[in-house]
């Protein structure tokens, strides 16, 4: 099953939870807010403990 991950700007508050998850997935922008670098490194499994995971509920994974 291919997956997208997003992150919400609105809701992201830079907490890098998901930096500290999957750091190979994502990075800051300089605003320090999360960005998607390479979601293919992730599984769905990986991409929605991340979400989980994230405090402010983020990070989004649309399952195609």
């Amino acid at each position: 099953m291919s997956f997208k991950i997003k992150v919400d700007d609105e809701l992201c508050m830079g907490a890098q939870r998901c930096m500290f998850l999957a750091p190979e997935a994502f990075d800051l922008t300089e605003e320090g807010i999360a960005e998607v670098t390479d979601a293919g490194t992730l599984t769905l499994e990986q991409a929605e403990k991340v979400a989980y995971e994230c405090p402010n509920m983020a990070i989004i994974v649309e399952k195609d």
